[in-house]
This record gives structure tokens, C-alpha cells and sequence, in this order.
């Protein structure tokens, strides 16, 4: 009778959680390679054609912003590209040809600017490289240069 009552037990939790042990087997054997496995994991798998969508729209906004607004006279905008090199070489100054220019050659453009009334100025330039003119012992001086012009810049 004993055999009996436990077998029955067995077969009445295997009855009432058997789906559940069943469904939970099978939801952690597909989740056990995004715990145990490196990478970027399948969480991300489904928001990727979503990102990609959400990037092309934020482009077209962006875009379509940019058509509809006006753009300050108080507001120039000096850059040094590909454009600026060229007129460089042909210039009297063919030292500016090559960038990084060195730090003293932006602290006087940027006093320049100053002087000709902008308000403020942003330098928005990569300035780990070494100048291209400053030897290695003559580093710390062109970059006090470079501070020293922007501190007598107002």
C-alpha cells in the first residue's frame, strides 16, 4: 500500500508541475548559452534591426532640422580641413600643410580671432600628437606657448 501512495504522489506532482518543469527546462536550456557563453549575448539580437531603423531616422530628422533652420550671423564656424591644407602649400607658409600644427600656431590663431571680435572660441582639435616642428626637448615649451596665448586672449 505504501508503493501505492508514493507512486501516486509522484504522479499527481508530475501531473500538477510536470508543464512547468517541462517549460522551464526548456526556457533555461535556451537561455544557458546567454549566461555561460561571452559575447554580446541573444538580448541584443532583437533590437539590432530596430537600432539600425532608429539611426536612419534620427538621420532624417536631423536632416530635415537642419533645413529648416536659420543660421546665426553671430556664428562662424573656422575650420582647418582638407581645403585649408591645400591653400597652404601654395601659400607662403607651407609649414601649415601638415597637421597637427603646432600648439603655438593655434594659440596665435585663436588670439587672432580675439582680436577680430569673436566672443568666444571652441578648439576642437586632437592635441595627443606631438607638433610637427617642436623637437622632443622643446615639447613642454610649445605647449606653454599654446597657454600662453590663450591666457592673453580675453
Amino acid at each position: 500500500m505504501q508503493g501505492f501512495l508514493s507512486q501516486s504522489r509522484g504522479r499527481r506532482f508530475l501531473k500538477k508541475f510536470g508543464m512547468a518543469l517541462l517549460w522551464a527546462a526548456v526556457v533555461g536550456s535556451a537561455l544557458a548559452p546567454e549566461v555561460l557563453l561571452p559575447g554580446p549575448g541573444l538580448h541584443r539580437l532583437p533590437y539590432v534591426p530596430l537600432e539600425r531603423a532608429e539611426r536612419a531616422l534620427y538621420d532624417w530628422r536631423l536632416g530635415e532640422r537642419a533645413l529648416q533652420a536659420e543660421r546665426s550671423a553671430e556664428l562662424v564656424m573656422v575650420a582647418l580641413d582638407a581645403e585649408t591644407l591645400a591653400h597652404a602649400r601654395d601659400s607662403d607658409a607651407p609649414e601649415l600643410a601638415a597637421q597637427p600644427w603646432p600648439r603655438e600656431v593655434l594659440g596665435q590663431l585663436v588670439r587672432q580671432l580675439y582680436l577680430e571680435g569673436a566672443r568666444a572660441v571652441l578648439v576642437d582639435l586632437p592635441l595627443q600628437d606631438l607638433s610637427p616642428r617642436a623637437p622632443l626637448e622643446d615639447v613642454a615649451r610649445d605647449d606653454l606657448r599654446l597657454f600662453e596665448h590663450l591666457q592673453a586672449a580675453p
